[in-house]
């Protein structure tokens, strides 16, 4: 029995492949940029870097970097587990507070 081809399903083959394409070749150049990223951060001795939404985190007792996605003006904020979404508890500074963005207790130089 002979397979019949579908126009449609052809088209959608054929997108999904340039997708995937497209994804491989943008992953490729985000693992570069966070190569990078992370031998900059090494060299400048920065453990957590923040700009435009992308907070950058050296880990502790491993070569790589933790990439999350935050709010363009996020805070030294945290979420508790009680807290509704969209509510925030921010920690207040003094005993076991400490600035994410600081290396030894200074903060960073943006430059």
């Amino acid at each position: 029995m002979a397979a019949v081809r579908n126009a449609r399903l052809d088209n959608i083959c054929e997108a999904v492949s340039g997708y995937r394409g497209k994804r491989n070749a943008i992953l490729a150049d985000e693992k570069s940029d966070l190569s990078a990223a992370l031998t900059i951060m090494r060299e400048k001795k920065m453990h957590s870097y923040r700009h435009a939404g992308v907070e950058l985190a050296r880990v502790s007792g491993e070569e790589k970097l933790r990439v999350r996605t935050t709010d363009s003006e996020a805070t030294a904020a945290v979420m508790d587990e009680e807290d509704e979404p969209g509510e925030e508890t921010v920690q207040p500074e003094g005993d076991g507070y400490e600035d994410p963005d600081a290396i030894d207790g200074e903060p960073i130089d943006p430059e």
